[in-house]
């Protein structure tokens, strides 16, 4: 399990939700512990910059990583309220960028958070996850 005081490191929290916030790709680094090589950076400000983004890639260049698991773990940690449509080549990827989503929450102290410790009124399936 990656605790908080791996992820903050030398930072106190307030420091650390201030940078996390506006740069997902500290977040990502620090919470997930992902090395982000400067491709993977510049995708993620592309992100920020664009409404509409296509990435293309070989397989393994980490595309599902950060947008199908990284992004959408940020997004949902520091804006409240959004949807986030996971779209794959087929119903089996989609499925298992959330399992790979659910992994990083019951893994991680910081994102515990996201699971709701009461599960009524919330989903948490295979294909729909509502967090806190």
């Amino acid at each position: 399990m990656r605790t908080e005081r791996e992820i903050l490191g030398d930072l106190d929290e307030e420091a650390f939700h201030v940078i996390g916030s506006r740069d997902p790709a500290f977040w990502i680094e620090r919470t997930l512990g992902y090395y982000l090589k400067h491709f993977h950076k510049e995708w993620i400000d592309l992100f920020l910059k664009h409404n509409r983004l296509c990435i293309i890639a070989a397989t393994g260049h980490g595309k599902s990583a950060i947008f199908g698991v990284a992004i959408p773990l940020w997004l949902s940690f520091y804006k409240r309220n959004k949807k986030i449509l996971v779209v794959s080549h087929t119903m089996e990827q989609a499925v298992s960028l959330l399992d790979r989503i659910k992994f990083e929450i019951a893994n991680n102290e910081m994102l515990k958070r996201l699971e709701p410790e009461q599960k009524q009124g919330y989903v948490w399936s295979k294909t729909v996850i509502d967090t806190t």
